[in-house]
């Protein structure tokens, strides 16, 4: 099991890079693929959804035929590109947690992306893997962003925005598999970066997310990841799953150092309050 999650990835980054594979190419150029430069990720954060709706697949892909592009996006009712509930927590970072900010967050995801890259598949060991780079080059930017159900203590503007992450990536799986994933990395040309309202995040040579679909079911048939049976069309069939996430920096986020509302009235008050006393002393001199 460990040597095919490390075949499935390092044939990701071969497929990223843009090469076409096939059957025992693929194989070979999966046996000569040089060892990247090592590095310490940091997983600061992570999501789940939170969806009290008997069906959790909130997530949808969308093909909208060979002539347009193809989204993967947050749906609900068949509505897309809404914000969905989910469960946001802080990991690791260098500061202080303010107390409203530690453990699970009630807040919402919204995603949307879009691609007009065709699927690439190639056999390896009995299997067939399906590759879609995702590169925002459709109708739709590639964003990702959960915010808060309401305004925290502290932080930068709204004071709601925990995460909002601009990428580029690639979505992979087995075909009639149920658990593809969408990945990006910046060590594999991938762009990642972060913003937020209580964390600055320094983009680095090496930031990356994961996030991890379950329940994928192709729309037409029911099955698992599949590929488009319209006509001259290159990109995965019309499905929804249900998502999970991981966010990783090789630097550690620094918490960003805002005082709470009302902390500096409090201090100007004093101040104003000392002044008066001091006024007082020198007339009474």
């Amino acid at each position: 099991m460990q040597r095919r999650k490390s075949v499935l990835k390092r044939l990701e980054r071969c497929l990223s890079s843009g090469a076409a594979l096939s059957g025992v190419a693929a194989v070979g150029l999966l046996a000569t693929t040089s060892a990247r430069a090592a590095s310490t990720p940091v997983t600061f954060a992570q999501f789940v959804q939170a969806t009290q709706s008997p069906n959790a697949n909130q997530f949808a892909y969308v093909d909208n035929g060979a002539a347009s592009d193809a989204d993967l996006t947050t749906e609900n009712n068949g509505v897309l590109g809404v914000a969905i509930p989910v469960t946001f927590t802080f990991l690791s970072f260098t500061g202080t947690l303010p107390a409203d900010l530690m453990g699970p967050q009630q807040a919402t995801i919204t995603l949307t992306s879009s691609t007009t890259e065709a699927v690439q598949t190639a056999a390896v060991f009995g299997i067939t893997l399906g590759h879609q780079q995702v590169f925002g080059n459709g109708s739709e930017t590639d964003t990702l962003t959960i915010m808060r159900d309401s305004a925290a203590g502290e932080g930068t503007g709204a004071r709601t925005d925990l995460l909002t992450m601009t990428f580029t990536g690639n979505l992979l799986g087995e075909l009639g598999d149920t658990t593809p994933s969408l990945t990006g990395n910046t060590s594999d040309g991938n762009t990642v970066t972060y913003t937020s309202d209580f964390i600055s995040i320094a983009p680095t040579g090496s930031d990356d997310f994961n996030m991890a679909f379950t329940s994928w079911t192709t729309l037409a048939s029911g099955a698992g990841l599949s590929m488009s049976a319209l006509p001259g069309d290159s990109y995965f069939a019309s499905a929804t799953a249900a998502g999970t996430a991981t966010f990783d920096s090789s630097i550690t986020p620094v918490l960003t150092s805002v005082p709470e509302p009302g902390v500096g009235a409090m201090a100007f008050g004093l101040g104003m309050m000392t002044l008066t006393l001091r006024r007082r002393r020198v007339a009474r001199a």
